[in-house]
């Protein structure tokens, strides 16, 4: 007799919360809680429950069938590692291939309930999936992989704070031109989700993503006031005046009072629960985040810091080509790296 698959097991399991929840369909992206391109060991719930180690891919599990999504850089690798567990392999962007959105309009009974862990996938995405629905019966506050994916625990690494004279501007001044930005546009506040974001304007970086210099973080910043966001609710922000409270309280902050108003959401980087909670409270202008200008218009402390490194770039290179042009033997790229 054939060994069972650990992923089939797994499946198993999860088809038995989704039973018990009521839920046909359920939709796990390869996002962390901010729509990260790289994620921590804590949101790897689809690698858990597909087998599949490629680091973009869409899972939709069934109470009949699975099926996975990825791009050309994964074909071969998803085949292998996908084999045995009895998801189908959804190639995208090849002919004949429907995307996700288009199999649900397809496959999914009228009546049928999708889930997915509304932490972890966008407000964008979240629309895209409730438009493909028949029903746009969606179950997005519970997660189905608790009790069978055992999460190690959430990063938290030191957060170290970048002096002025490496930035080239305080975070004081950031805030101030964002703030003025936003009354320009007639809006009370900002939420935000995505980490880069927060560290560029708070001035920080933090080691809990991988390729990534950030901390795990949100940020919510009115007219008057700043909160930030961390793991260490005891962490020096470089920013004096900044309101730190605990990563994982964000959930009750927006279900307070301090949440009203005109306030500008990201909804491709927002997640759906965020953005519904808002929702609850104020008006969501929904608009792509100020701070993504801010970072591309570098000033000349930082365009100065980026022509050294290239520099620096430039003297490693050479001297590799030198090493590989010396060398007489056959040089493999594992070698090289």
């Amino acid at each position: 007799m054939a060994d069972i698959s650990p992923v089939s097991e797994r499946l198993d399991r999860l088809r038995a919360n989704m039973r018990e929840a009521g839920v046909y369909a359920y939709y796990i992206p390869t996002s962390d809680f901010h729509a990260s391109e790289y994620t921590s060991a804590y949101f790897k719930a689809r690698e858990f429950f597909s087998g599949f180690t490629g680091s973009a891919g869409e899972l939709l599990v069934t109470l009949d069938d699975a099926l996975l999504w990825t791009d050309g850089r994964y074909f071969i690798q998803a085949e292998r590692e996908l084999h045995g567990s009895g998801i189908t392999l959804m190639k995208s962007g090849e002919e004949g291939v429907d995307s996700l959105e288009d199999h649900l309009k397809k496959k999914l009974p009228q009546d049928a309930v999708l889930g997915f862990d509304g932490r972890t996938v966008t407000a964008a995405k979240a629309r895209m999936l409730k438009k493909a629905l028949p029903s746009r019966k969606v179950m997005y506050k519970r997660d189905l992989s608790e009790g069978i994916y055992k999460r190690p625990p959430l990063p938290a690494s030191d957060i170290e704070v970048i002096a002025e004279a490496v930035a080239g501007e305080s975070s004081m001044e950031r805030i101030a031109r964002l703030r003025r930005e936003l009354k320009a546009n007639g809006l009370d506040a900002i939420f935000i989700s995505r980490l880069e974001e927060t560290a560029y304007l708070f001035n920080i970086r933090g080691g809990d993503i991988e390729y990534t210099p950030v901390p795990l973080s949100y940020s919510y910043i009115t007219q008057e006031k700043a909160y930030i966001f961390l793991r260490d609710e005891k962490a020096d922000t470089g920013y004096d005046a900044a309101i730190v409270m605990p990563y994982g309280e964000i959930y009750d902050f927006l279900k307070s009072s301090r949440v009203s108003g005109k306030i500008l959401t990201d909804p491709g980087s927002i997640s759906y629960r965020c953005y519904k909670l808002i929702k609850k409270r104020a008006h969501a202008e929904e608009k792509a985040s100020p701070v993504q200008l801010m970072k591309a218009v570098k000033n000349e402390t930082e365009l100065s810091n980026i022509r050294d490194i290239y520099l620096k770039d430039s003297l490693c290179l050479t001297r590799f080509i030198r090493w590989i042009s010396k060398e007489e033997s056959e040089i493999t790229e594992m070698q090289a790296s």
